[in-house]
């Protein structure tokens, strides 16, 4: 990768990656690469145009599901998924957040720092937005 810095552009920059990562790039590499600097570590982010894959087949049936506020999710085929296991861990998260909280060192504010990306990274997995439990 070549990065243009203030100082110039700097050529054949070395960086690591898995086999699939750094194939990606080589394929399919389109525009700007960014570098970025986020707690102590250096992350490259280079653009990349990837053509969608076909479907393989038609879809023979359907499924519909509801997001909702009780229960995570409802299917169409009378399947409710409570989400009793994620309700608890976020319990358990919000009761260290209290916890760190009440200490205001700045040992305490990093950890704090690096729990929120790591909640709001299960939020976006999990798709459902964290909840206050009564």
């Amino acid at each position: 990768m070549s990065i243009w810095t203030t100082g110039g552009r700097v050529k054949n920059v070395a960086f690591t990656a898995s086999v699939e990562q750094l194939a990606t790039p080589a394929l399919y590499r389109r525009g700007e690469s960014d570098l970025l600097e986020r707690d102590a570590m250096w992350f490259l982010n280079a653009t990349c145009e990837v053509p969608e894959a076909e479907p393989n087949a038609d879809p023979v049936d359907f499924l519909g599901i509801d997001l909702g506020i009780v229960n995570i999710a409802t299917t169409s085929d009378g399947e409710i998924l409570a989400g009793r296991r994620l309700n608890r861990s976020r319990g358990r998260e919000r009761q260290l957040r209290t916890t760190l909280q009440r200490e205001n060192t700045p040992s305490v504010r990093h950890r704090l720092k690096k729990r929120r990306r790591k909640e709001a990274r299960r939020a976006r997995d999990t798709g459902t937005p964290a909840r206050r439990a009564l």
